[in-house]
């Protein structure tokens, strides 16, 4: 679960440890752009999916660069 307590944590030039920390191990990896750390969080109410986000992060020599937030509301 991604909250806005932990993406106000989140901080360009955290280590990746720290983000791990934080996060935990991402959910998705690409061998390709190891670099690059994206994690997934859906919300459900009776069943039905009513929020989606998406957090991409970016890392140069272990180093967190940028990160993109995305959200989605389902339920309009």
């Amino acid at each position: 679960m991604i909250t806005a307590d932990m993406l106000q944590k989140l901080k360009v030039g955290m280590t990746t440890k720290q983000v791990r920390f934080l996060f935990g191990s991402p959910q998705l990896t690409d061998s390709f752009h190891p670099d690059r750390w994206d994690y997934l969080y859906s919300l459900r109410k009776n069943n039905i999916e009513t929020e989606r986000k998406h957090l991409v992060l970016y890392f140069e020599n272990e180093i967190l660069s940028r990160f993109e937030a995305k959200t989605a509301n389902l339920a309009d």
